[in-house]
């Protein structure tokens, strides 16, 4: 037999323009020295994560002279609305884990690609809504904290210069253990 037929189990309507026999031709490797040959299958070794294991990591390619990433591409299922709504902040942590989207014109180079039928415009653009509109009860007490810290902030009566003077201070410092115990 020259190939071997997987059959697509996945019985769903976002899947319709898949095919669902998939074949995979069997690649042969001559050794150097032409003693002995093996046919294997060209499959790659996958593995998967929840998002919340995959927090603190990134995915994708980086500029040069970098650390590579571990994992160069996401395939995520985002979920439910509701889903979102029970765990606000979810669907962006599942975002900023790439370090690129990708060129519209090459479909390849993303480092994020979506599965199942929850991705579309509406649910990147509202993502702590129900299709109503209203607001999930998670992402309503989210926001009745935030509402809180802006209302019990502190100001700090620094004028703008003192400020800017900090935060140049903060972008150019280096934290050495004797600059930290001091």
């Amino acid at each position: 037999m020259s190939w071997w037929t997987f059959h697509n189990i996945v019985d769903h309507p976002s899947l319709k323009d898949i095919p669902l026999l998939y074949q995979l031709h069997p690649s042969m490797y001559n050794a150097k020295k032409f003693c002995c040959s093996r046919t294997y299958i060209p499959l790659r070794l996958a593995f998967a994560q929840t998002i919340h294991t995959f927090q603190g990591q990134n995915a994708g390619p980086v500029e040069a002279g970098q650390t590579p990433n571990a994992v160069q591409k996401i395939v995520c299922d985002p979920g439910t609305r509701r889903f979102e709504g029970n765990c606000v902040g979810m669907f962006y942590t599942l975002l900023s884990r790439v370090t690129t989207f990708g060129n519209p014109l090459d479909k390849f180079s993303s480092a994020i690609y979506f599965t199942g039928p929850n991705m579309n415009t509406q649910r990147v653009m509202n993502t702590t809504k129900t299709e109503k509109g209203h607001l999930y009860a998670m992402a309503e007490k989210r926001e009745q904290f935030v509402n809180y810290l802006h209302d019990h902030e502190h100001d700090s009566h620094m004028d703008k210069a003192d400020q800017k003077d900090i935060l140049d201070w903060t972008r150019t410092m280096m934290v050495t253990p004797s600059t930290f115990q001091r």
